[in-house]
Protein backbone atom coordinates (compact mmCIF):
# COMPACT_ATOMS: atom_id res chain seq x y z
CA UNK A 1 0.00 0.00 0.00
CA UNK A 2 3.05 2.47 0.69
CA UNK A 3 4.17 1.35 -2.80
CA UNK A 4 1.08 2.63 -4.43
CA UNK A 5 1.24 5.93 -1.94
CA UNK A 6 5.04 6.83 -3.24
CA UNK A 7 3.77 5.62 -6.76
CA UNK A 8 1.02 7.85 -6.82
CA UNK A 9 2.97 10.92 -5.52
CA UNK A 10 6.15 10.36 -7.70
CA UNK A 11 3.33 10.25 -10.60
CA UNK A 12 1.63 13.32 -9.83
CA UNK A 13 4.90 15.47 -9.22
CA UNK A 14 5.85 13.87 -12.54
CA UNK A 15 2.65 15.40 -14.09
CA UNK A 16 2.91 18.86 -12.20
CA UNK A 17 6.72 19.56 -13.42
CA UNK A 18 5.39 18.49 -17.29
CA UNK A 19 2.63 20.99 -17.07
CA UNK A 20 5.20 23.53 -15.64
CA UNK A 21 7.32 22.89 -18.80
CA UNK A 22 4.65 23.25 -20.94
CA UNK A 23 3.66 26.33 -19.40
CA UNK A 24 6.98 27.67 -19.52
CA UNK A 25 7.41 26.65 -23.35
CA UNK A 26 4.00 28.74 -23.98
CA UNK A 27 5.42 31.17 -22.52
CA UNK A 28 8.73 31.33 -24.22
CA UNK A 29 6.66 31.00 -27.72
CA UNK A 30 4.56 33.98 -26.43
CA UNK A 31 7.60 36.12 -25.81
CA UNK A 32 9.17 35.41 -28.91
CA UNK A 33 6.25 36.22 -31.18
CA UNK A 34 6.12 39.30 -29.20
CA UNK A 35 9.87 40.39 -29.89
CA UNK A 36 9.58 39.00 -33.57
CA UNK A 37 6.62 41.88 -34.09
CA UNK A 38 8.14 44.00 -32.65
CA UNK A 39 11.46 43.97 -34.77
CA UNK A 40 9.74 43.34 -37.38
CA UNK A 41 7.40 46.67 -36.99
CA UNK A 42 10.81 48.51 -36.14
CA UNK A 43 12.22 47.24 -39.52
CA UNK A 44 9.08 48.38 -41.39
CA UNK A 45 9.62 51.63 -39.44
CA UNK A 46 12.97 52.00 -40.26
CA UNK A 47 12.40 50.82 -44.39
CA UNK A 48 9.45 53.52 -44.75
CA UNK A 49 11.90 56.27 -43.86
CA UNK A 50 14.16 54.91 -46.61
CA UNK A 51 11.84 55.32 -48.82
CA UNK A 52 10.46 57.99 -48.06
CA UNK A 53 13.48 59.82 -48.08
CA UNK A 54 14.70 57.91 -51.28
CA UNK A 55 11.37 56.90 -53.10
CA UNK A 56 12.57 56.03 -56.36
CA UNK A 57 14.86 53.43 -54.97
CA UNK A 58 13.83 50.10 -56.38
CA UNK A 59 15.52 48.15 -53.84
CA UNK A 60 14.39 50.01 -50.96
CA UNK A 61 10.82 50.04 -52.22
CA UNK A 62 11.56 46.20 -53.07
CA UNK A 63 12.08 45.58 -49.37
CA UNK A 64 9.77 47.56 -47.72
CA UNK A 65 7.16 45.36 -49.97
CA UNK A 66 8.61 42.09 -48.44
CA UNK A 67 8.54 43.82 -44.90
CA UNK A 68 4.99 44.55 -45.00
CA UNK A 69 4.38 40.99 -45.72
CA UNK A 70 6.25 39.77 -42.51
CA UNK A 71 4.93 42.23 -40.23
CA UNK A 72 1.35 40.61 -41.52
CA UNK A 73 2.60 36.96 -41.85
CA UNK A 74 3.58 37.62 -38.19
CA UNK A 75 0.14 39.12 -37.11
CA UNK A 76 -1.26 35.96 -38.11
CA UNK A 77 0.00 34.16 -35.82
CA UNK A 78 -0.83 35.80 -32.62
CA UNK A 79 -4.18 34.22 -32.11
CA UNK A 80 -2.18 30.88 -30.78
CA UNK A 81 -1.94 32.97 -27.42
CA UNK A 82 -4.69 35.46 -27.69
CA UNK A 83 -4.96 34.96 -23.43
CA UNK A 84 -1.26 36.47 -23.07
CA UNK A 85 -0.72 40.22 -22.69
CA UNK A 86 -4.12 41.38 -24.31
CA UNK A 87 -2.67 45.08 -24.08
CA UNK A 88 0.47 44.65 -25.59
CA UNK A 89 -1.45 41.97 -28.70
CA UNK A 90 -3.89 44.96 -28.68
CA UNK A 91 -1.42 47.39 -29.55
CA UNK A 92 0.86 45.42 -31.73
CA UNK A 93 -2.45 44.28 -34.41
CA UNK A 94 -3.28 48.49 -34.30
CA UNK A 95 0.44 49.12 -35.56
CA UNK A 96 0.12 46.05 -37.81
CA UNK A 97 -2.99 46.73 -38.93
CA UNK A 98 -2.28 50.76 -39.56
CA UNK A 99 0.86 49.46 -41.77
CA UNK A 100 -1.26 46.73 -43.81
CA UNK A 101 -3.68 50.01 -44.54
CA UNK A 102 -0.68 51.99 -45.93
CA UNK A 103 0.38 49.16 -47.70
CA UNK A 104 -2.49 48.68 -49.56
CA UNK A 105 -3.38 52.18 -50.13
CA UNK A 106 0.22 52.56 -51.61
CA UNK A 107 1.30 49.36 -52.73
CA UNK A 108 0.69 50.06 -56.64
CA UNK A 109 2.23 53.87 -56.37
CA UNK A 110 5.01 52.09 -54.47
CA UNK A 111 6.13 49.42 -56.82
CA UNK A 112 5.33 51.75 -59.94
CA UNK A 113 7.18 54.43 -58.10
CA UNK A 114 4.21 56.86 -58.61
CA UNK A 115 3.68 58.42 -55.45
CA UNK A 116 3.46 62.31 -55.62
CA UNK A 117 4.29 64.65 -53.02
CA UNK A 118 1.14 64.86 -51.35
CA UNK A 119 1.17 61.07 -50.39
CA UNK A 120 4.71 61.54 -49.69
CA UNK A 121 3.93 64.04 -47.00
CA UNK A 122 0.84 62.06 -45.58
CA UNK A 123 2.98 58.88 -45.37
CA UNK A 124 5.54 61.03 -43.51
CA UNK A 125 2.91 62.13 -41.29
CA UNK A 126 1.66 58.63 -40.28
CA UNK A 127 5.77 57.64 -40.34
CA UNK A 128 6.07 60.36 -37.65
CA UNK A 129 3.94 58.79 -34.95
CA UNK A 130 4.16 55.31 -36.33
CA UNK A 131 8.05 55.37 -35.36
CA UNK A 132 7.51 57.29 -32.16
CA UNK A 133 5.21 54.28 -31.35
CA UNK A 134 7.69 51.52 -32.67
CA UNK A 135 10.62 53.33 -30.57
CA UNK A 136 8.67 53.10 -27.42
CA UNK A 137 8.41 49.27 -27.99
CA UNK A 138 11.89 48.53 -29.02
CA UNK A 139 13.06 50.36 -26.00
CA UNK A 140 10.87 48.16 -23.83
CA UNK A 141 12.63 45.17 -25.87
CA UNK A 142 15.80 46.67 -25.07
CA UNK A 143 15.55 47.28 -21.69
CA UNK A 144 13.82 43.41 -21.09
CA UNK A 145 16.92 42.25 -22.65
CA UNK A 146 19.48 43.93 -20.22
CA UNK A 147 17.04 42.74 -17.24
CA UNK A 148 18.46 39.28 -17.15
CA UNK A 149 14.46 37.96 -16.83
CA UNK A 150 13.15 39.36 -20.15
CA UNK A 151 9.47 37.70 -20.28
CA UNK A 152 9.20 39.03 -16.42
CA UNK A 153 10.25 42.69 -17.69
CA UNK A 154 8.14 43.10 -20.50
CA UNK A 155 5.05 41.24 -18.38
CA UNK A 156 5.54 43.40 -16.21
CA UNK A 157 6.19 46.74 -17.65
CA UNK A 158 4.01 46.29 -20.88
CA UNK A 159 1.30 48.09 -19.23
CA UNK A 160 2.63 51.53 -18.60
CA UNK A 161 4.60 51.28 -22.37
CA UNK A 162 0.53 50.64 -24.15
CA UNK A 163 -0.38 53.62 -22.48
CA UNK A 164 2.85 55.76 -23.55
CA UNK A 165 1.84 54.87 -26.82
CA UNK A 166 -1.88 55.27 -27.28
CA UNK A 167 -1.92 58.62 -28.32
CA UNK A 168 0.98 57.63 -31.33
CA UNK A 169 -1.90 54.85 -32.17
CA UNK A 170 -5.05 57.08 -32.11
CA UNK A 171 -3.63 59.64 -34.12
CA UNK A 172 -2.53 57.29 -36.87
CA UNK A 173 -6.13 55.53 -36.54
CA UNK A 174 -7.72 58.89 -37.85
CA UNK A 175 -4.74 58.70 -40.62
CA UNK A 176 -4.99 55.75 -41.92
CA UNK A 177 -9.28 55.92 -41.50
CA UNK A 178 -8.88 58.95 -44.04
CA UNK A 179 -6.38 56.66 -45.85
CA UNK A 180 -9.52 53.81 -45.82
CA UNK A 181 -11.69 56.53 -47.37
CA UNK A 182 -9.72 57.62 -50.12
CA UNK A 183 -9.22 54.05 -51.12
CA UNK A 184 -13.37 53.90 -51.22
CA UNK A 185 -13.20 56.45 -54.32
CA UNK A 186 -10.48 55.69 -55.58
CA UNK A 187 -10.98 54.35 -59.63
Amino acid sequence: MALLLILSLVVNLYLIYQMSIFRRSQDSLWYDLQVSRIIALQQLSTRLDNVLEAPDNEVEVSRLIGDFATTRALSGNMNVLSQESPELREALDLLSGQAFIIHERYFLQLQFRNVGEEELQKLADFQTTFAAAISELEELRLQALESGNAERYIRKNVSGVVESIRPYLDKNEEIVDNFRTEMIYLP
